[in-house]
């Protein structure tokens, strides 16, 4: 039952980050910069949401909640910037215009593990369970759904809401850690 929550609750998430970063615009805002948005929005509204829940179990302290949700924020935030970053070595390497589907879908593949793997490996720590590397091949395997998220706008919300959802029905597999 649990990973059904969790996986409502991610799709909730990931619904709300989408609205976040189609109608609410930081880049005219001192200190921010292009795009800021798809930094933000995701790891903040995940973690504060996830945050909770784990401290509505009894799980996290509220310093614990805070940490998860800059754990969340930066995860996704270096996620994003590995996902950009790698496009064009990417296409480099297999010959391929860097806005090709298949860059798109490496590129998701990498930053997804990247940015599932830093949040796995910190729930790990913060959660006391085991299996953050489960959270790192979800994040990767879906990762290439960032290909619906770069067409459209309904595209964006399906990226959103099935990563978040996905990862987080993942994230209540995690299992306690053995002594």
């Amino acid at each position: 039952m649990k990973p059904v929550l969790y996986a409502f609750l991610g799709a909730v998430t990931g619904t709300l980050a989408a609205v976040c970063i189609l109608h609410v615009r930081l880049d005219d805002l001192p200190g921010f910069w292009r795009s800021s948005e798809f930094d933000l929005f995701p790891g903040v509204i995940f973690g504060l949401v996830f945050g909770s829940v784990f401290w509505a179990e009894g799980r996290l302290k509220p310093i614990g909640v805070i940490a998860f949700v800059l754990a969340a924020t930066i995860s996704n935030a270096l996620a994003v910037i590995a996902g950009d970053a790698v496009d064009r070595p990417v296409a480099a390497l297999l010959g391929a215009e860097d806005t090709s589907d298949l860059v798109f879908g490496l590129s998701g593949m990498i930053a997804g593990a990247l940015g599932g793997g830093l949040l796995g490996y910190t729930s790990e720590r913060l959660l006391r369970v085991s299996g953050w590397w489960r959270l790192m091949a979800a994040g990767g395997a879906l990762g290439p759904l960032l290909l619906f998220g770069l067409r459209s706008h309904s595209g964006l919300y399906a990226f959103y809401i099935v990563w978040q959802a996905g990862y987080a029905a993942t994230m209540a597999t995690m299992g306690a850690r053995k002594k």
